[in-house]
This record gives structure tokens, sequence and C-alpha cells, in this order.
């Protein structure tokens, strides 16, 4: 009688582990396809975040707003300023023509007006 009393007991006890797991491994499978539908809802974001972010950078969208908002315009050809680093090593710039108009300045770099 007693060795059916502990094979019993044992059988319960292993099946209440194996039920312990399985309702671990459901639950767990939840956790996932909660997971999966969160990182579709963040991927579907993302991609709308970085729609937005193509469209507020576009070239014409930052154009018309200088244009029409700040009231700017586009410089005269005479208007444009050419700045480069200068190159201490290198005395003549690779850039410079010998009829553009240059300035020396104190600072690390050199105003070349074409």
């Amino acid at each position: 009688m007693r060795i059916l009393s502990r094979c019993i007991m044992i059988f319960f006890v292993v099946m209440l582990l194996y039920v312990v797991q399985r309702v671990n491994v459901i639950r767990l499978g939840y956790e996932i396809e909660d997971l999966k539908k969160e990182k579709k809802h963040l991927d579907q974001i993302h991609n709308s975040l970085l729609i937005e972010r193509a469209t507020l950078t576009s070239t014409e969208r930052i154009e018309r707003i200088a244009t029409s908002y700040l009231h700017m315009k586009r410089p005269d050809d005479t208007q444009i300023v050419l700045v480069k680093k200068r190159d201490d090593r290198n005395r003549t710039s690779p850039f410079a023509k010998a009829e553009a108009g240059e300035y020396e300045t104190p600072y690390t770099f050199k105003v070349v007006k074409y």
C-alpha cells in the first residue's frame, strides 16, 4: 500500500510539473505573438517617419519655404563667395585660378571670389 501511494504521489508530481511547463510554453507563445505584433507596428511607424523625414528635407520644400515665407531669393553670380579650408602645406590652391580674386585672411580658410 505504501508503494502504491508513493507511485501515485510521484505520478501526480510529474504530471503537475508537466502542466506547469506546458502553461509556461503557452504563455511564452502568447508573449512572442504580442511582440511580433508590436514589432510590425513599430516597423510601420519607422517607415512612416522615414517618409516624413524625406518629405521635410526635400530641397523643393526648403526652397519653397525660403522663397515664400522667408522672402529669400537666389544670389546673383556676383554675390557668391566660395570658402575653402586653407592648406598650409601647399600655398598654391588647386581650385583657385589666376584670374580669380583671392583674399588672404589670418584664419584657417581662404575666401575665393570667382
